[in-house]
């Protein structure tokens, strides 16, 4: 099983446990995972709707981003560029972009790019301004913004339906 589908599937049995409606965040199953204060204080929290909501919504940090290997930012760009081909390489238009890239730079999960090889070569390939990345899905945020084929991996804190930049999961 890949690290996306293990941390879907402790989402799912998390919202599963706790009662939740939808399953929380990918983070927060991070988080569960590493920390099992965390976990402990969510089952504690299961009967206090206020304090879970409050727990759900700020899982502790993590000190380092989740590692994604060249083998899957390589597959994962192949699969973006076939979704963008077959949308016929369309951009978003500027206001959309500003807008994504307004929450990505505002969001703790951007980060600097760790040097794997994968990102030098997109750097060499197609230079940016901003060369960020998400920790939560590998991408380069500014590139990933561009397309109208992708959306931001993390649901909106007030409703996970829709992605943090406001477009449905």
């Amino acid at each position: 099983m890949d690290e996306d589908a293990t941390l879907a599937a402790v989402a799912q049995r998390l919202a599963d446990l706790l009662d939740l409606d939808h399953p929380p965040p990918e983070r927060v199953a991070a988080a569960v995972l590493a920390d099992p204060l965390y976990a402990h204080h969510l089952m504690t929290c299961k009967a206090s709707p206020a304090f879970l909501r409050v727990l759900l919504a700020n899982p502790p940090e993590m000190d380092t981003a989740p590692l994604h290997g060249n083998g899957r930012l390589v597959a994962s760009a192949a699969k973006t560029l076939f979704r963008w081909a077959k949308a016929g390489f369309a951009l978003v238009d500027d206001g959309t972009f500003t807008t994504r890239l307004a929450v990505c730079r505002a969001c703790p999960d951007l980060v600097a790019p760790d040097g794997r090889l994968a990102y030098q070569i997109l750097e060499r390939v197609a230079p940016s301004d901003d060369e960020r990345i998400c920790r939560l899905c590998g991408c380069v945020a500014a590139k990933k913004a561009r397309l109208p084929t992708e959306n931001c991996p993390a649901p909106d804190a007030a409703d996970p339906a829709v992605s943090r930049w406001g477009e449905p999961m």
